[in-house]
């Protein structure tokens, strides 16, 4: 089957809290990888190892749209 929903990091911040964090890391010099997740991202990270790897790498995970909001 797939890996389990608990296998992804999606990080819980509210917008203000993310652009908080994304303008801080822009005034820094280190590469930051960020990603914008829809349930459609989510369920192919459950069937696909790489998919879930490059989701976990990243230094941010946001919830794009309610149903992961919700989640």
């Amino acid at each position: 089957m797939g890996r389990p929903l608990s296998s992804i990091t999606i990080h819980p911040l509210k917008f203000a809290q993310a652009i908080d964090t994304l303008a801080d890391w822009a005034r820094g010099s280190t590469p930051r990888y960020v990603s914008t997740c829809t349930v459609y991202t989510l369920m192919r990270a459950l069937e696909d190892e790489q998919i879930a790897r490059a989701l976990n790498a990243a230094d941010l995970v946001t919830a794009d749209w309610m149903p992961l909001v919700w989640l």
